[in-house]
């Protein structure tokens, strides 16, 4: 019972957020965003919603039906199976909730290569190889920074961020670089802006999804916010105090992302990660294993 609770404050989450992209995004840019419907547009999601899950979905020829269905359903499946291991006072139940978190992550490549590949398009193809080129370059990167706050919590449970980390001075003062490195993976593992090479216009169309409409679209759309969401939830628990409006804040700090800095090129972006980022990461890493290893 609690888990259908926690789903569902998910999905509501979900649907407030993108009114508040929508709304940051249109105040950044001179203009007004959702504001017709009801007060201020407060159900604008609540319309999308419907019209999404009401569209009918087309099928092409060339599309392989089941699979082109199933893939957005993963994608789904497996950002619900992450909020699973909530640390939450009466739903403490896992044992390693951080090895099921990167476990989790690294099988979302799979739904979308399987969306590319089951559209038999040539602009989603080509968006799935860029994500699972980018998701597997910075999912090296994201597993040093966790297992380097691991060490530093003393275990693999959510349980010791909220108790050894909870004095997060200690972090801000001393791993403050760890902290933007791990920001910066994330906005990659997300393939948020400017990192959203998936979904890149110019050249793409709109990526692996370009094929995508109605249920299967609005599916591909909760999991990716979903996910942003449980990661900015896992960055808060890691790095400071677990408050409902630091959460807000940091949320609001990756639209203001989007909104301010243009995309990256491909090329930069596998530079940024094999060169200047995973060597970083590595010396802070073993940096805080010795330092662990003397205390």
């Amino acid at each position: 019972m609690m888990y259908i609770m926690l789903f569902m404050m998910v999905m509501l989450s979900i649907a407030f957020i993108t009114l508040l992209e929508r709304k940051l995004l249109g105040y950044m840019q001179l203009r007004k965003g959702p504001n017709k419907i009801m007060f201020m547009g407060l159900i604008q999601p609540l319309s999308d919603g419907v019209k999404l899950f009401l569209k009918e979905n087309n099928l092409g020829f060339n599309m392989s039906g089941g699979l082109f269905m199933c893939f957005p359903l993963l994608l789904f499946f497996l950002m619900g199976s992450m909020w699973f291991v909530f640390s939450y006072v009466y739903m403490h139940y896992w044992v390693y909730e951080m090895l099921v978190v990167v476990m989790l992550s690294g099988l979302s490549v799979y739904g979308v290569l399987g969306m590319g590949w089951s559209s038999n398009a040539n602009y989603a193809l080509m968006g799935s190889y860029r994500s699972v080129v980018q998701t597997v370059s910075y999912e090296v990167c994201l597993v040093f920074v966790l297992m380097s706050v691991m060490f530093m919590s003393g275990g693999y449970s959510l349980g010791n961020f909220e108790g050894t980390i909870k004095n997060s001075i200690w972090l801000m003062v001393f791993c403050w670089g760890l902290m933007v490195l791990w920001v910066l993976v994330m906005m990659a593992e997300l393939n948020r802006a400017p990192f959203d090479f998936v979904e890149g216009e110019s050249e793409l169309v709109s990526g692996f999804n370009v094929e995508y409409g109605g249920l299967n679209f609005a599916l591909i759309f909760l999991a990716e916010y979903g996910n942003m969401i449980f990661f900015s939830y896992l960055s808060v628990l890691m790095f400071f105090q677990v408050e409902m409006m630091m959460l807000v804040v940091f949320l609001m700090s990756i639209i203001w992302v989007r909104g301010t800095f243009p995309r990256y090129r491909y090329d930069s972006l596998m530079s940024l990660t094999w060169k200047r980022v995973l060597p970083l990461i590595l010396l802070m890493f073993y940096v805080i294993f010795m330092v662990m290893l003397m205390m």
